[in-house]
């Protein structure tokens, strides 16, 4: 490998640039005769680069093009060697990867890159079709431990597939066959639990399953039964590990939850936002405070075009760092709808020990809708996937995207938030079926309209996996510029340049079983489905109410202790 004295090679340049300044107008043109004429016996090659410019000449690359010359160039492997550069790429295309682990920058790229590689969906190590049952033990999953007693079992396994809920969490999926049981299932072990709901819960008691985490199940006691809308103020925790219950009173009637490892957020309906950790006291956070109240960049009258209700964000180290984020949409001139720009402001406060340090913010700004039949859909702020869902191992969750209709086709504009870097993000996805009305479900809003409504979606790394109407699909996202600062012009450009990987673009539907389509189709999946698609790094969980269908992307999955990601 070349190394390059910098103070040399500038000293050379300017010595150049001296003498050229000082030649005449004739001889400037004997200058270029001689240099035209001149045959050069080889041209500069990769390995004659400077280590300075090598790193931004990768991130212009995909990185499927990076992985693919480093199979076969031995100057890629001795480029890529460089820590520098390393560092370069891990920041450019896994935001967050460096704060993993001491390893050098160079093993870190490698290894996230080979990972990023193998979690194509079309590339799944094993596909499993599981059909609902909720008996101790199956042909899939195995229980070798009984009961606590005989109240952890109810009289009545049957599965109402009109209410059925579906969670999924770090390889735990928990469901809700019916308004009396809740059962864990371990897609890496294969083990099932029965929560021990007679232990706390009246056996008359209506209750719905509302969370699910590596070692939490959380259960809410609604005030009315189903299919009522969901409201409660009673929530009930089981820790599978320690198996034990821990119960919560909350001051207001509960509108949104945010559970992540052993710490849950509620929002209520009052406006109070409780966090509480397993093993210590709830604790409502102030909202009053002036760095949330007067947000930088926002005006009063602003923050009253938006949803007021807040969403949070766990950072995933440390646990007594939460986010509390909220979004507002306005126009720059509401009266002329086709000639006003849509403004999203995303507002997040970091909060440690109960106490808010540090805002940030971002405003999103939008052309005006390109087609008055699209009006309805262009630049809405959408929730494809879950609101802050994780989206890549490294720290980014999911804040929303901006739907935008071309001549030829439609395209998310999404946006995520990194909690290791405390940047924003932005990546583009295009639907390559052509222009027409966004490919995803709208489930009835609950009477608030509250603002993080999830559409039962996936999002993760270069994919996005969402429902329509018909079946299933996942678009992948055109490799380009991941920033968008300020001005739509900027990605409008990328669109154009951009060209899909169509030999990657195929149906989900195609995997699912042909019996499993009228279920898919229908209006129980979409809607009373707690969430249809879901998954991480090491699957992919397609929920309907037949059962699922679950993808690894692990290389082991019995038995085997996983590496956990942020």
């Amino acid at each position: 490998m070349a190394w390059y004295n910098t103070t040399e090679v500038g000293a050379r340049k300017a010595s150049i640039d001296y003498f050229l300044n000082s030649l005449t107008s004739s001889e400037i043109m004997y200058v270029r005769g001689v240099l035209r004429s001149k045959k050069l016996d080889d041209l500069a090659s990769f390995s004659d680069l400077p280590d300075e410019l090598v790193g931004p000449i990768l991130c212009q690359l995909k990185l499927e093009d990076i992985f693919s010359c480093l199979l076969v160039s031995r100057t890629w492997w001795t480029k890529i060697s460089n820590e520098d550069v390393s560092r370069m790429l891990c920041n450019h295309f896994f935001p967050g990867l460096l704060r993993f682990g001491t390893k050098p920058a160079r093993v870190l790229f490698l290894e996230a890159a080979r990972r990023f590689m193998r979690r194509r969906p079309h590339m799944a190590s094993n596909r499993r079709t599981i059909t609902w049952n909720t008996s101790l033990s199956n042909d899939v999953f195995s229980s070798t431990d009984r009961p606590l007693d005989q109240r952890a079992l109810r009289s009545d396994p049957e599965i109402d597939q009109g209410n059925l809920v579906i969670l999924y969490e770090d390889g735990k999926l928990a469901w809700q066959p019916n308004p009396t049981t809740v059962i864990v299932d371990n897609l890496r072990t294969f083990r099932r639990l029965h929560c021990p709901l007679g232990q706390v819960i009246p056996s008359a008691r209506s209750m719905r399953l509302v969370g699910v985490t590596h070692t939490l199940v959380v259960i809410g006691l609604p005030l009315l039964p189903p299919p009522s809308f969901i409201i409660f103020n009673e929530v009930k925790i089981w820790h599978m590990i320690e198996n034990r219950w821990e119960s919560l009173s909350l001051p207001g009637d509960c509108h949104g939850y945010f559970v992540t490892d052993d710490r849950i957020a509620f929002v209520t309906w009052q406006d109070q936002l409780i966090v509480w950790r397993w093993g210590s006291r709830a604790i409502t956070l102030n909202l009053n405070d002036p760095i949330c109240t007067s947000p930088c960049g926002l005006l009063p009258e602003d923050m009253l075009k938006g949803p007021q209700t807040p969403g949070v964000l766990w950072h995933p180290t440390e646990l007594d760092v939460c986010y509390v984020v909220w979004i507002f949409k306005s126009r720059n001139n509401p009266r002329q709808y086709f000639n006003s720009q849509t403004i999203v402001t995303i507002v997040i406060v970091k909060f440690k020990e109960s106490r808010p340090i540090q805002r940030f913010h971002k405003s999103i700004r939008s052309a005006p809708p390109s087609d008055i039949k699209m009006a309805e859909y262009d630049h809405q702020w959408l929730w494809p996937a879950e609101f802050g869902q994780r989206t890549s191992s490294y720290g980014d969750r999911f804040l929303g995207a901006q739907h935008r209709s071309e001549p030829t086709r439609t395209s998310f504009i999404v946006t995520t938030f990194n909690l290791f870097t405390e940047t924003f993000r932005q990546r583009i996805f295009f639907n390559p079926t052509g222009c027409g009305k966004p490919l995803l479900p709208h489930p009835p809003l609950p009477p608030d309209d509250r603002a993080f409504q999830a559409n039962h979606g996936l999002l993760w790394d270069d994919c996005l996996i969402i429902g329509d109407r018909a079946t299933l699909h996942y678009r992948w996202m055109v490799p380009g510029r991941y920033q968008m600062e300020g001005r739509y012009a900027k990605t409008a450009i990328g669109f154009k340049k951009a060209r899909s990987r169509r030999n990657y673009e195929r149906d989900v539907g195609s995997y699912i079983p042909e019996s499993w389509r009228s279920g898919l189709q229908g209006p129980a999946f979409r809607f009373k489905s707690f969430r249809g698609i879901m998954g991480d790094e090491e699957f992919i969980v397609l929920a309907s109410p037949a059962g699922i269908e679950v993808w690894s992307f692990a290389s082991y999955v019995n038995g085997q202790n996983q590496t956990r990601r942020s």
